[in-house]
This record gives structure tokens, C-alpha cells and sequence, in this order.
């Protein structure tokens, strides 16, 4: 399993704010058992809609690294602080 941390602006999305031309790419990496961590300046709520829109969930890097999210189901067991909107 490969780990691929990668920005949003100019990476995953072009210019034009659009992912079409990584879409498949990024489908296959996660067909192969792959994780792609989204590290970016945009919100939790941005990049939580990005990923829908991708058609994956994976733990995200928000704000230039101020917060990691961890969605809900992602780790073996559950960490010892509370879950907040399906995160940890």
C-alpha cells in the first residue's frame, strides 16, 4: 500500500476548480488498495465536499495543517476523544 499525500490547487484540481482529468487516476490508485490523504489550505467542509464529489473518504489535512479529520469507521478503534460531525 502506497500512502500519496497531495495539495487540491494545481494537483488534484486544475484552475478551473475541476478534478475530471485525475478522476480516473485517483480511482484506480484507490482500486489497488492505495490511500490518498488530501493536504490542503482549503476547510474541512471544502475538502469534505471535494472527496464526495471524487467518490472516496480518507483522513484529510485542513487550514495548512491545523487540523487532521479522521472520518468515523476509518480506524481499527476508536481514539480516546469524543467524534464531532462523523470525525475524529
Amino acid at each position: 500500500m502506497l500512502v500519496i499525500f497531495s495539495d487540491l490547487d494545481r494537483c488534484l484540481l486544475g484552475a478551473d476548480y475541476r478534478f475530471d482529468t485525475v478522476q480516473k487516476t485517483v480511482q484506480e490508485l484507490l482500486k489497488r488498495g492505495n490511500l490518498l490523504i488530501i493536504n490542503s489550505s482549503k476547510t474541512r467542509l471544502e475538502i469534505d465536499v471535494i472527496q464526495k464529489r471524487m467518490g472516496f473518504s480518507s483522513p484529510f489535512i485542513v487550514e495548512n495543517g491545523s487540523a487532521i479529520f479522521i472520518p468515523d469507521g476509518f480506524l481499527r478503534s476508536k481514539p480516546p476523544f469524543p467524534q464531532r460531525d462523523g470525525y475524529f
